[in-house]
């Protein structure tokens, strides 16, 4: 399953995908949320940062010194972390260490999403 966000300008036709493996990942992260609701939230967290949204937010503490990094450095780097668990052999992704740094970013993701909805 492949879902599709439109980014950007409308008129620029920019889109990206939230892939299964994403979204069985980003599902983990709202408790209490449906796998619908956490799948629109990270694709709202892409829009507002191609929107610049978040350009003149400052630092978000969700720890492993987040608090000195303007808000959207951090979830860039965050959106990219999550995304690189697609890249990854499912060898990989049950590999310890990778389990282990999914389950800190998920937790990260959690703080994120209740510092700013």
């Amino acid at each position: 399953m492949v879902i599709t966000y439109r980014s950007g300008n409308a008129s620029d036709g920019s889109t990206a995908t939230l892939t299964e493996c994403q979204s069985m990942i980003v599902a983990l992260i709202g408790e209490g949320l449906t796998k619908q609701e956490i799948i629109g939230w990270i694709a709202d967290l892409r829009a507002r940062l191609d929107r610049g949204d978040l350009a003149t937010w400052g630092p978000v503490d969700v720890g492993h010194g987040t608090d000195v990094l303007p808000a959207q450095d951090t979830i860039r780097i965050m959106l990219a972390d999550l995304d690189g668990f697609d890249e990854m052999t499912p060898d990989e992704t049950n590999a310890s260490l990778n389990v282990v740094c999914r389950d800190v970013l998920l937790t990260s993701f959690r703080i994120l999403r209740t510092l700013i909805g």
